[in-house]
């Protein structure tokens, strides 16, 4: 097989859409059997050519008929059409080791270029030793933390060695998933190369907001967070102190005399006795007072609303009304911790994925299922509507979509049976009041529906009674129960937990999961782990479901009968825009792709169109 050309750009500090994508000084080119190159044209001194001789010598490359290699081809390709009008090529022409090591092994802790290289090919990045010391030593700024956002700065001499062992690396990276038989998941590597593009254009995009309504809402919500804070203190009885850190609360709970028993996290190193749990779930067993339970428990539900959403969205639409989401589609770890999943549910920063559906409603007097707030006559109180403000601009319609009981239907794909049956007789059977009724007794149709998603997503039974809010006993019958009814799920189960194994709808392989070791690791790499073969069921269910939605949205985008376009995937929801006569069209469009994937169960698609994110659920 002929060898793609490799690329690896180096560019100025990377900074959010939309100053995205950063502009290039320099660029590391590897073809096999060649020397490398490398072609500067921005960097402080010892340049070797001009922007222009650079892009010349670049579009050469880019019509390479055996293609182009990058890790992580989104940012590259992204450079190179914004900074030197070089578009991609087709996707059949781009390779990615990110994508690939990804699909070699989805349990991998890093995928970042060298520490990859450094664990599967044994070879240390020593040129980047001579770059951070010379970053460290001349720019003020640089540290040994952050130097790679400097290297603009840094002459081309200096970078040289750096950037040709990247582009050795992300080749000798490629030749080794393709002698380990890579080529074998074929299907699942065509798949996310399709779909690169695809998220490349709605991260260009954007997502609209009403900046002003929403920032509004952000200081009434602030306004309330502050009042919350005086009245926790006043019910206290103590002065102010971080209400933020567990321990903390947990020490002025204590103080105050409220508390019946504490229940404790597991034991760590760290913390042999474990410590005192302060979740809502866990204060509503060991407070007496329980208005003060249902004021803590609505400031972290606005806290959250604040600060992982809103003040996030406004930051970057400020400017132009347009929030960037930068999308996840494979697990990895940046400087904010682990982004993406291994399962390979996209996910994207800011966050648009855990928007809170339903939350719970607030009230001044004492109501079953209701937070009460004894001051919540004050209008500043309430939570804020996220969906409300991501809004259509004028001419423009949006749309939103989802699976109806998506990770059910393909549960059903794998299990076979009945549950099979079930939905080729009746695509729009509600799968939870059918196995309420089947099960019988006094369990309700949210522990079965509870149930069902517990065994689907490896719950214990002391996780799942405590959930259920019923006895341990009273748990295990009811999950027994469920196994019963439909019995090609537990018969799904034991063939997965033989297998070591799974491999989802869309050709993804998934061993059995390794959490590593917090006191074994090696460069930063786990030695020892623990193997969770009850994870493998939620594996391969939401992988399948990824699987799912990211084929819709190929199919969808690559579909050229209407004007839509893609603006949010949240698991099993996509959410687009198209200009407001034409909006019937890109709905009726969408549809047919996303029930267009097939499975041994008919996939069902409900929707709305609005104004408003909120108008569509």
């Amino acid at each position: 097989m002929t060898l793609p050309i490799t690329v690896d750009f180096e560019t100025h500090a990377i900074e959010p859409r939309p100053n995205y994508p950063p502009v290039p000084v320099s660029v590391a080119i590897l073809e096999e059997g060649r020397k490398p190159e490398f072609l500067s044209w921005g960097h402080p001194e010892g340049n070797n050519c001009t922007k222009t001789e650079a892009k010349k010598r670049l579009r050469k490359v880019w019509r390479h008929p055996d293609g182009l290699l990058f890790h992580n081809s989104r940012f590259d390709l992204d450079v190179a059409e914004t900074h030197l009008g070089l578009k991609p090529p087709p996707w059949h022409l781009i390779y990615d080791t990110l994508l690939e090591s990804f699909l070699f092994d989805p349990n991998l802790p890093v995928l970042s270029l060298k520490p990859l290289a450094e664990h599967l090919l044994k070879e240390p990045p020593e040129e980047q030793d001579h770059l951070r010391d010379w970053a460290v030593a001349n720019i003020k700024e640089a540290t040994t933390r952050n130097f790679g956002a400097f290297i603009s700065k840094v002459p081309a001499s200096i970078v040289e060695p750096y950037a040709v062992g990247d582009v050795k690396r992300t080749l000798a990276l490629h030749k080794y998933f393709l002698k380990k038989g890579f080529y074998s998941r074929s299907e699942a590597y065509e798949r996310e190369r399709r779909l690169m593009p695809v998220l490349l254009d709605m991260e260009r995009r954007g997502v609209p907001i009403d900046v002003e309504h929403l920032e509004t809402e952000t200081r009434r919500a602030e306004k309330a967070l502050q009042h919350c804070d005086r009245w926790i203190f006043k019910r206290l009885g103590c002065g102010e102190f971080n209400l933020n850190a567990g321990q903390q609360l947990a020490d002025a709970l204590d103080y105050a005399g409220l508390v019946r028993k504490w229940e404790y996290t597991k034991p760590t190193k760290r913390h042999p006795e474990g410590q005192r749990q302060t979740t809502s779930e866990s204060l509503r067993k060991t407070l007496t007072d329980e208005t003060l339970i249902d004021v803590l428990e609505y400031r972290s539900l606005l806290r959250n609303q604040i600060n992982t959403f809103a003040l996030p969205w406004l930051e970057m639409g400020q400017s132009t009304g347009l929030v960037y989401p930068s999308w996840n589609q494979v697990r990895q770890y940046g400087a904010k911790g682990a982004m993406g999943a291994r399962t390979g549910r996209l996910s994207s920063s800011p966050n648009f994925q855990n928007i809170p559906m339903h939350l719970k409603k607030i009230w001044p007097r004492r109501k079953k299922g209701h937070l009460h707030i004894p001051f919540s006559h004050n209008p500043d109180f309430g939570f804020i509507d996220l969906r409300a403000h991501v809004v259509a601009p004028r001419g423009r319609k949006l749309f939103d979509l989802d699976y109806s009981q998506q990770e059910l239907r393909i549960l059903a794909h794998f299990a076979g049976g009945n549950l099979v049956k079930l939905y080729n007789d009746d695509p729009h059977v509600d799968l939870h009041t059918y196995a309420q009724k089947m099960i019988g007794k006094d369990f309700s149709r949210l522990q079965v529906k509870t149930t069902g998603f517990g065994i689907i997503y490896g719950m214990g039974l002391k996780k799942l009674s405590k959930t259920l809010g019923i006895e341990y006993e009273a748990a295990r019958e009811l999950r027994d129960a469920y196994r019963e009814i439909f019995p090609g799920m537990a018969a799904l189960e034991k063939r997965l937990i033989k297998a070591e194994g799974c491999e989802t709808w869309g050709g993804r392989v998934n061993d059995i999961e390794v959490i590593p070791a917090k006191n074994g690791t090696e460069n930063g790499w786990a030695t020892k782990g623990i193997p969770l073969p009850h994870k493998l069921l939620n594996t391969l269910i939401q992988g399948s479901a990824a699987d799912c939605t990211k084929e819709a949205m190929i199919r969808y985008a690559e579909d050229d009968t209407h004007e839509g376009e893609l603006l949010i995937s949240v698991h099993d929801e996509l959410l687009g825009i198209a200009p407001t006569r034409t909006t019937p069209r890109a709905m009726r469009a969408l549809k047919r792709a996303m029930e267009s994937v097939r499975f041994e169960v008919p996939m069902v698609v409900d929707g709305k169109s609005g104004k408003t994110w909120r108008a569509c659920k």
